[in-house]
C-alpha cells in the first residue's frame, strides 16, 4: 500500500506541474511594437501635430531613429490619459 501511495503522489505532482506550465504558457505575450506619429496618433484619435507637441512637452516618450520619431505601444495608455485630460482644459 505505501508503494501505491507513492506513485499516486508522484502522479498528483506531476499533473499539478503540467497544469502550471500549461497556465503559463497560455499567457499573452506582450507586444513590443513601435509606431510612427502618424499611426499612434490615428490610434489614440488626436492630430498628429497635437503628438509632436506631446512629444516636445515631454509627456509622451518617443525614440528617434535617424529622422523617424517612433513611440512604444506601452505608451497607448499613456497618451490616451494625457489627451483625453487636454480636451477639457481651457487656456
Amino acid at each position: 500500500m505505501n508503494v501505491l501511495d507513492q506513485i499516486l503522489q508522484e502522479q498528483k505532482e506531476q499533473r499539478t506541474l503540467l497544469s502550471s506550465m500549461f497556465d503559463y504558457i497560455q499567457k499573452p505575450i506582450p507586444e513590443d511594437k513601435y509606431y510612427s506619429v502618424d499611426e499612434y496618433s490615428e490610434k489614440i484619435g488626436v492630430h498628429p501635430q497635437s503628438t509632436r507637441n506631446a512629444i516636445k512637452d515631454g509627456r509622451v516618450k518617443a525614440n528617434r531613429f535617424g529622422r523617424r520619431v517612433l513611440i512604444h505601444s506601452s505608451q497607448i495608455e499613456q497618451g490616451l490619459k494625457e489627451f483625453k485630460s487636454l480636451r477639457y482644459r481651457r487656456d
